[in-house]
């Protein structure tokens, strides 16, 4: 059953939508709201395939050689597959995954935590809860990882194109060090290409707070590519 981990609070202004594909390995799409992305993780409908993958996950740890390397396919197979593709950060035309078919930034990143403890999942959801530029944030498909997303300031102009990738990039380097430093942990830089695809997977706690506030780029002190790089709060 879907908890109702949402904060009460006004809704961001402008409805904005993100592009969701069919899967990894597929290129349809169809646009949706921060809303139908919050109901599809906490209801019923990846449940079953959240937890074939984590049992499966799990199961690796007692195999070996042929057997092992024959279940982690399975898992890749299942997560490619399986489970839809969110793009969070920018839509490309017809429904391309590349750089150059980069039509219009959304104004959203993601930060992702990986290879955390059953305990460190806990601890840093409850504080990231506290913190006002949490967006969505929701537990990984190997349930030891987090996915948390957030909304850039400046956002971008209609019509604006592709003019927005250096606030884009800065927005992803600053916001992902900013929520690293709160979380303790290294976050991946992997994700930093707005193409970057997350699979939205089974959470009845996904948090999500429509009103969050957004994470202030400052484009006077741009930071380096850097996966340990640490921002200082703007003021």
């Amino acid at each position: 059953m879907l908890e109702d981990n949402r904060k009460d609070v006004a809704a961001a202004p402008g409805a904005q939508t993100l592009t969701l594909f069919g899967s990894c390995s597929d290129k349809r799409c169809r646009e949706v709201t921060w809303q139908q992305v919050y109901e599809l993780i906490g209801g019923e409908a990846l449940r079953t395939k959240t937890e074939a993958v984590r049992s499966l996950l799990e199961g690796l740890q007692t195999l070996e050689g042929d057997e092992r390397r024959g279940s982690e396919r399975e898992v890749k197979r299942m997560k490619a597959t399986w489970f839809p593709a969110l793009m969070a950060a920018c839509h490309c035309e017809g429904g391309q995954r590349k750089l150059e078919h980069v039509t219009a930034y959304t104004g959203y990143a993601h930060v992702d935590f990986d290879h955390l403890s059953t305990e460190e999942v806990a601890d840093i959801r409850a504080r990231l809860a506290e913190v006002p530029e949490v967006l969505l944030m929701h537990t990984s498909m190997s349930g030891h990882g987090l996915h948390v997303y957030y909304r850039l300031e400046p956002s971008p102009e209609p019509g604006g194109g592709r003019a927005y990738q250096d606030t884009y990039v800065q927005g992803f380097r600053q916001g992902n060090a900013y929520f690293a430093q709160l979380a303790g942990k290294p976050y991946d830089p992997a994700l930093e290409p707005p193409v970057h695809l997350s699979c939205p997977c089974w959470d009845d706690g996904v948090y999500f707070n429509p009103g969050a506030a957004p994470f202030r780029v400052d484009m006077e002190h741009p930071l380096a590519k850097s996966g340990k790089a640490a921002a200082p709060r703007k003021e």
